[in-house]
């Protein structure tokens, strides 16, 4: 477990029973919202971002920019989409490590899932307000923001 802030950042990891890595991230995004379809039938919606969560100190006392890799997925995903580089959220979820081959060779990434995705609302409250109006990533029990691992997807 641990926890780290500076200003409005924030890192809270903990570890389940299972092992699983859970977490708690505040930050800002620092990339474009990359948004597409994924799986066999290219149906599974899905965003991916940077989030700048800290700095930490490395082994000659510099501090350096801490970023983490979050994927949203479905509903979840639609609207994580219209938010824009800068902009200040709370996420939280679980860690993954996925492989990819990358110049002929395998290469582990860390990636954040999310499971819940809040904006500072008070920022942005203008573009909340319309999604929620559209509801077009409502779940169907009627909880915004929420998305979950997708079943049968390899990772």
């Amino acid at each position: 477990s641990g926890f780290e802030q500076r200003n409005a950042m924030a890192k809270i990891v903990y570890v389940d029973e299972h092992g699983k890595k859970n977490g708690m991230l505040s930050g800002a995004i620092t990339s474009e919202v990359l948004f597409d379809f994924v799986g066999q039938d290219k149906l599974l919606p899905r965003a991916t971002f940077y989030l700048k969560i800290g700095k930490h100190k490395d082994e000659n006392g510099e501090l350096i920019d801490d970023y983490v890799s979050c994927v949203c997925w479905r509903k979840l995903a639609k609207f994580v989409r219209h938010f824009k580089r800068g902009m200040t959220v709370i996420v939280t979820g679980a860690f993954y490590t996925s492989k990819r081959k990358e110049n002929g060779a395998w290469v582990e990434e860390e990636q954040f899932f999310c499971e819940t995705f809040m904006p500072q609302v008070w920022r942005y409250r203008k573009i909340v307000k319309e999604k929620l109006e559209e509801g077009d990533y409502q779940k169907e029990d009627d909880t915004p923001y929420t998305s979950r691992k997708p079943d049968g997807y390899d990772f």
